[in-house]
């Protein structure tokens, strides 16, 4: 589910980033200042249409914004969470993932730790 407060705080943030007023920012974006403010304040999200605007005026991709600037990939709970676990681990195992394994042991469940181990061993 979508955190409209998070997002709007993350808009807030990369407009600070950019020194942009919420004026210069509604006007970038074709839209009014009170516009601005709804998404900042987390009452509104914009429409499909701004959103592609602002993130091309942000340089970022829609999940990032949607995101408040997680990448999935700095996430291990929410990679755990998308994706099938054994996949995830095997990646992890291979050295396709940042995280280090003893980091994680406290998400996985007994019979993936074994798995963990037996691979390790073989």
């Amino acid at each position: 589910m979508l955190n409209l407060v998070e997002i709007g705080k993350y808009i807030v943030k990369l407009r600070v980033e950019h020194n942009m007023s919420q004026q210069e920012l509604a006007d970038a974006l074709y839209v009014t200042h009170q516009a601005v403010s709804k998404w900042e304040n987390g009452k509104a999200l914009p429409n499909i249409e701004i959103l592609v605007s602002l993130t091309k005026l942000f340089n970022i991709t829609i999940d990032q914004l949607i995101r408040c600037g997680i990448d999935e990939k700095d996430d291990i709970t929410q990679l755990l969470n998308t994706y099938p676990r054994e996949y995830i681990l095997h990646q992890l195992l291979q050295g396709k993932l940042k995280f280090e394994i003893k980091d994680i042991l406290y998400l996985l469940s007994n019979s993936e730790r074994e798995m963990i181990l037996n691979i390790k061993t073989n």
